[in-house]
């Protein structure tokens, strides 16, 4: 008997945790590969998890891709999670494909089994510790009753597998240093995002509009930047506006939009959510958090003309 796991991208409940919003939790697919270990995909990335299809070879394809599936007479890139992660194969028989839309991308995740879907409010996640200098592709990880689940990076990931993006702008007639000064607004941006590869796509994109960078890794820490940055009287010196992920340890970014919103100093400043997840702006979660403006990872052309327009209309 065959069994389709089919999720759908909803917005957190309460389940009576107080007064906290419900943005601040987010739901996981857990999922286990050969092997002990149990790993977590966000549901808002997830469209699907079947029984594994047949898959098909295909020449020269990178080694942890597995072949070619097809999905409603779709053609279904098939990742081995098994392989990437844990360096052991994911056998097919009995197996599941999770697919998961993100990064304007649908692929497929070979895993051995699929779990359960765990709700998670975003305090409970945590940095990876960093035990060597191996590559790792886990984003993230949580405890559960003494179970550590471990969040996976896919924009990680499917960099290393298909390489740099390319990051070249068509700038336009007028140029971005004449919008930026005709604004009255600095050229400095404060970039959120626990991502490295996508700090470093971001900054290559506004390195071509004259437009420098501070980082921050999660929402607290920027939170932290802004508060003082407003103590020492320097914040519109220093800042024009944010841009920031969602997914993030510690505090994500809604919970740094509704931090942003609340405080009188700070409640000003634009801010520009760019995240892999497809679905979040169709759910009203970006409008009930604060947000500005919401942009789907990662077209640099699409980033460079939202920047501009919001420096040649800043009141807007």
């Amino acid at each position: 008997m065959t069994q389709r796991v089919q999720t759908t991208a909803r917005a957190g409940r309460s389940r009576g945790q107080g007064r906290k919003s419900a943005e601040d939790f987010f739901e996981v697919l857990l999922f286990h590969l050969e092997g002990k270990g149990t790993y977590a995909i966000n549901v808002f990335k997830v469209r699907e998890a079947i029984p594994c299809p047949p898959i098909t070879r295909v020449p020269d394809a990178h080694p942890w891709v597995r072949g070619m599936a097809y999905l409603r007479n779709n053609a279904l890139s098939i990742v081995d999670l098994g392989q990437v992660i844990a360096n052991q194969p994911v056998k097919e028989e009995g197996a599941f494909v999770i697919v998961a839309e993100f990064n304007r991308m649908l692929l497929g995740f070979l895993v051995s089994s699929v779990d359960r879907i765990l709700y998670l409010n975003w305090s409970q996640v945590e940095p990876p510790p960093k035990v060597s200098d191996r590559e790792t592709f886990i984003g993230s990880i949580t405890w559960q009753e003494e179970e550590l689940i471990q969040i996976v990076d896919l924009e990680k990931l499917i960099h290393d597998v298909v390489g740099d993006s390319d990051t070249t702008v068509q700038l336009q007639s007028r140029s971005p240093a004449e919008i930026i000064e005709q604004s009255g607004m600095p050229a400095k941006i404060l970039l959120v995002d626990d991502s490295t590869v996508a700090q470093h796509q971001v900054i290559r994109v506004f390195d071509q509009l004259g437009i420098s960078c501070v980082t921050a890794s999660d929402g607290q820490e920027a939170l932290d930047n802004l508060k003082r940055w407003a103590d020492q009287g320097s914040l519109d010196e220093r800042v024009a506006m944010v841009v920031t992920d969602i997914e993030m340890p510690r505090m994500d970014g809604f919970g740094l939009v509704r931090a942003i919103r609340q405080d009188t100093r700070l409640k000003h400043l634009h801010v520009l959510m760019h995240s892999s997840l497809s679905t979040v702006k169709d759910s009203g979660m970006v409008e009930n958090a604060g947000a500005d403006d919401y942009l789907v990872k990662f077209d640099p052309q699409d980033l460079a003309e939202k920047v501009l327009h919001w420096y040649a209309s800043p009141g807007q």
